[in-house]
């Protein structure tokens, strides 16, 4: 049963004790920031950057942001060179001196494009749907529309992504991802961030569906859904505001 987060600190505490150094992982959108209506316009509050580089400075921790959106988009977002990255949902990875990209989703570039200039058309006569190709993968946002905007919008999606045995599909409350089919996920992307820089003990923030596989790696770690959703994480908070609480109290301890 997921357990809200700040009520059992002091069983936290006890759990990472000494360790040296712990893996701190951690998703964007929603989770570092609030969602906004436009995706484009999310900005990393300035505050939340000092905790982050506070944290990566800290020779108890060794920090990851993971995320849905494409590597460069985050790391501009975030702007620390001292954090490592994971973009389009655990498919390309960057640490000082480490480069890594799905040699599979490098191959389906093309099915990619191709569903992008299909569902172009259909999302076009949809006023607030938007189609994001991050080449590696796709994002489609239509959190302005109406449910029954929305609906018609997944059904679409659903009978295209039929004609691409390649790609699959995520439907989430704010939008839908279309992905390469191949192995990576926020999941594999957790595994080889930590093997990069081995640690202690794991801890990992996310809030969205694809966090989910994120969670799932670390059954044994600190994981913490952003949210009220059913959830594979052991704790819960209730938004970003509750992040930055948590942030301030490891940076405490």
């Amino acid at each position: 049963m997921t357990r809200r987060l700040f009520d059992h600190l002091p069983e936290l505490k006890r759990e990472i004790g000494d360790a040296l150094p712990i893996w701190l992982g951690t998703d964007f959108d929603g989770t570092l920031t609030h969602h906004q209506d436009d995706p484009a316009t999310v900005e990393l509050p300035a505050a939340m950057r000092a905790r982050l580089a506070a944290l990566a400075a800290h020779p108890r921790f060794a920090v990851g942001l993971i995320s849905g959106r494409s590597l460069v988009d985050l790391m501009a977002r975030v702007a620390l060179n001292t954090l490592a990255y994971s973009g389009n949902h655990g498919i390309e990875i960057e640490t000082p001196g480490f480069r890594w990209v799905d040699p599979a989703a490098e191959q389906l570039r093309g099915a990619l494009a191709e569903f992008a200039e299909l569902a172009g058309k259909f999302l076009g006569d949809v006023p607030g749907a938007r189609l994001e190709n991050k080449k590696l993968s796709l994002s489609v946002d239509y959190r302005p529309c109406s449910q029954s905007q929305k609906n018609a919008i997944v059904e679409r999606l659903d009978i295209a992504v039929a004609r691409f045995p390649t790609l699959r599909l995520r439907h989430a409350p704010l939008g839908s991802e279309v992905l390469p089919r191949t192995g990576s996920s926020k999941g594999t992307a957790v595994q080889m961030l930590r093997s990069l820089r081995p640690a202690g003990p794991g801890i990992y923030l996310g809030d969205d569906l694809t966090d989910e596989d994120a969670f799932r790696a670390m059954p044994h770690d600190i994981t913490i859904h952003v949210g009220e959703r059913e959830t594979a994480a052991r704790f819960r908070v209730e938004s970003a505001d509750r992040v930055a609480e948590f942030f301030d109290w490891l940076i405490r301890l």
